[in-house]
């Protein structure tokens, strides 16, 4: 065979293959293109959370329960008094009642009545929920409300709570006029039978608050003894 004839036949066979290769590639592509989709959820994966949202979801179920909790009219509880309880607007309220065990520090035995709330016969009032239950040291921030001879008087005034419904616009959602350090599980203070009338929430099964909630006060920081260095 001469050699020309014997390139022409080497031609043809790599152009053949390449033709093969092509209807091959292109047969793959047009059956994946077919076929169903399939992806892969990754539920192992840990999700990032926003630690001013942590307790949003923390208890979505029991805005459920408020939604059909018995009305008891002697709920001992009103704005006048949920403010008289605090030394100043966002302070840790005072304890009303005697505490159940005075060598306890908290976490069970507050948590008794204040983890879901409920009828307390002892008191014949609603207990409110604590919005932190993780928090098990109460008494840390928490005290009783001894006698009022105990502290010397002072002149000292709060601040004077915000104004209850602010919204940018009639019928617009109203504003969180306080932060939300400790205090991310809304329905804990704006929802069920134990909630102050003025600061119940109309829609308790709605657990995303800051959907439609947007905050109006700074974010509270770290507190920091100043350093001699600072400016006065």
């Amino acid at each position: 065979m001469r050699t020309q004839d014997r390139l022409k036949y080497i031609r043809i066979g790599i152009v053949s293959a390449l033709m093969l290769v092509t209807v091959f590639v292109l047969g793959y592509a047009i059956r994946g293109g077919q076929s169903e989709a399939v992806v892969t959820a990754a539920l192992d994966q840990q999700r990032p959370e926003l630690p001013f949202e942590a307790g949003v979801f923390r208890r979505f179920d029991r805005p459920l329960d408020y939604t059909t909790a018995p009305e008891r009219k002697n709920t001992k509880r009103s704005l006048a008094s949920y403010y008289a309880r605090r030394a100043y607007s966002g302070a840790p309220p005072a304890i009303p009642h005697e505490l159940l065990d005075p060598k306890a520090f908290g976490g069970a035995s507050c948590n008794q009545c204040h983890l879901d709330g409920g009828w307390v016969e002892q008191f014949q009032a609603w207990s409110p929920v604590t919005p932190h239950p993780e928090f098990a040291n109460c008494l840390q921030c928490h005290v009783p409300s001894e006698g009022k001879n105990t502290f010397r008087s002072t002149h000292f005034t709060g601040a004077q709570p915000p104004a209850v419904k602010q919204a940018a616009l009639p019928g617009a959602p109203p504003i969180i006029p306080h932060d939300l350090h400790l205090r991310t599980n809304c329905v804990a203070c704006h929802a069920g039978p134990a909630a102050v009338p003025e600061l119940r929430t109309t829609h308790p099964e709605r657990a995303n608050c800051r959907q439609c909630h947007a905050t109006a006060a700074d974010s509270v920081t770290a507190f920091r003894r100043p350093s001699p260095g600072d400016a006065k």
